[in-house]
């Protein structure tokens, strides 16, 4: 077992990942009061998530950063709102933060947008009489 995951934490890390990309649903985006280090509290952007297979609230956000904001909007739009109930893909990665390569999660953009694709636009095919063209006989 990580380390990391023998203290937990409601946000979600890099080592709650497992190593895999995971597949989730925007449930809400919204400004929370975190706790920071040396007791400081800030406002941060945190995405709440949904699972895609049983529609059941995740228990774990994730604390947005910037790049991760922007690497969303991307796929979806600047207003937040829009995010809301899309697929979002997260992945294990390794970052430089203050001088020092630490472990993190991104946004795996490519499998978010084959993603977005799927759920935008659903396999249907049309019925025998919207095919036809008009004058046409069935």
């Amino acid at each position: 077992m990580r380390v990391e995951l023998l203290f937990p934490s409601k946000y979600l890390k890099e080592a709650d990942l497992e190593g895999r990309r995971v597949r989730l649903v925007v449930d809400k985006v919204q400004v929370d009061e975190l706790q920071m280090a040396g007791g400081l509290k800030s406002k941060k952007p945190v995405v709440y998530f949904r699972n895609p297979k049983t529609d059941e609230p995740i228990e774990k956000m994730l604390v947005m950063n910037k790049t991760n904001a922007m690497a969303i909007a991307s796929v979806y739009g600047p207003d937040t709102d829009a995010w809301i109930g899309r697929p979002i893909v997260l992945k294990p990665a390794k970052d430089r933060f203050q001088g020092k390569m630490v472990e993190c999660i991104r946004i795996d953009l490519e499998s978010t947008e084959k993603a977005s694709k799927a759920v935008a636009a659903p396999a249907e095919e049309p019925t025998k009489q919207a095919a036809r063209e008009p004058g046409e006989e069935g």
